[in-house]
């Protein structure tokens, strides 16, 4: 593979990524301080107050559908979204 079709394929893998927010997008998103957005990703998720959110290295990443989402469902606790999203998705089976 050479140097342009690597590229390429780096491309089309990238487009099929979702965009990923700051905090401080996060934070506007949510109109909220980015302050408060730290709070929520130190809360465990398991606790009220706590917000869904990926690591990537240190920096706390998020899916702009899912935080759509979680204001949608009242701003539940991450674990207790985590569940909703699943059973969404039909991946928990009965």
């Amino acid at each position: 593979m050479n140097a342009i079709e690597s590229n390429s394929t780096l491309t089309a893998v990238s487009a099929n990524m979702p965009q990923l927010w700051t905090v401080k997008e996060a934070a506007a998103y949510l109109r909220k301080s980015e302050s408060w957005v730290w709070q929520a990703v130190r809360t465990p998720e398991d606790q009220s107050g706590s917000i869904p959110h990926a690591k990537l290295g240190k920096s706390p990443r998020f899916i702009p559908e899912e935080m759509q989402a979680w204001a949608a469902s009242g701003f539940v606790s991450a674990a207790d979204f985590k569940d909703v999203i699943k059973q969404h998705q039909g991946i928990i089976r009965r």
